[in-house]
């Protein structure tokens, strides 16, 4: 999987190897972003159901300010890491473990301080038993 376009347009992320997490397809992230570029700038955003961070990286390659990612498969947040240090995109993002079991009241807080995100994807990118399960239990 390559970012589409912006400043990281043709870089390269690493995907987890497995059946639990699957990419966001390159038509819908184009679709995604060309429907939130304007408020892409300076955003702040929230991406639930971050995966390998495909969204979240396209988001900030497009100009947003910072974004959250948060993700429960280890073997996905294991690449979002991997894809963020690579990237060098640190200082522009959290990355977020959660369980089933965990609290949402991360999702208000970015570093430890107080803030709001501009843009949340909060609906996981496929309907799969085990989202669909995660998300009855919130």
């Amino acid at each position: 999987m390559r970012v589409i376009a912006g400043v990281l347009k043709g870089r390269r992320l690493v995907t987890p190897k497995g059946v639990t997490t699957r990419p966001t397809a390159d038509q819908v992230r184009i679709a995604l972003m060309d429907t939130l570029g304007p408020w892409l700038p300076d955003a702040r955003v929230l991406d639930l159901f971050a995966g390998a961070g495909g969204v979240g990286v396209e988001a900030l390659s497009r100009g947003a300010a910072h974004v959250t990612f948060v993700e429960r498969d280890r073997r996905a947040l294991d690449a979002l890491v991997e894809n963020i240090r690579t990237l060098e995109l640190e200082a522009r993002t959290s990355p977020a473990a959660t369980s089933r079991d965990s609290s949402f009241g991360w999702s208000a807080r970015d570093g430890g301080s107080r803030s709001s995100f501009s843009i949340r994807r909060t609906r996981p990118t496929t309907a799969s038993a085990r989202s669909r399960r995660w998300a009855a239990a919130r």
